[in-house]
């Protein structure tokens, strides 16, 4: 039941805004996972080089990683895609072990 109502919300958003979205677990990005081109593109007034497998991290300033795949299709089935936030695997990665250095890397204590 909820397979087919996920599988309905991704159609339902493939049609409104030009692209569908999912994601493996709950703590991972969205990823795109079918792109209607035409319909996209009409959609965000900035034209973007984007393809299958970007990561999306936010849709009109809303962060994604705060739902589950249910509610974030709901959400993007009903929502029209104004701003978006979209990275390549690559890109993706570079900034993940940005994070990673930035979040390991503990300031020195100083004694004066």
């Amino acid at each position: 039941m909820i397979n087919k109502e996920l599988q309905n919300f991704k159609i339902l958003a493939l049609q409104q805004n030009g692209v569908s979205k999912s994601r493996v677990r709950k703590n991972s990005p969205f990823k795109v996972e079918a792109i209607d081109t035409f319909n996209f593109q009409s959609r965000i007034s900035v034209p973007m080089k984007f393809g299958i497998g970007f990561i999306e991290t936010k849709i009109n300033d809303i962060d994604l990683l705060q739902y589950d795949n249910i509610s974030a299709a709901k959400l993007l089935a009903s929502t029209n895609d104004i701003s978006i936030k979209m990275f390549s695997p690559v890109e993706n990665k570079k900034l993940q072990r940005i994070t990673m250095h930035s979040i390991n890397t503990t300031p020195t204590k100083h004694d004066f």
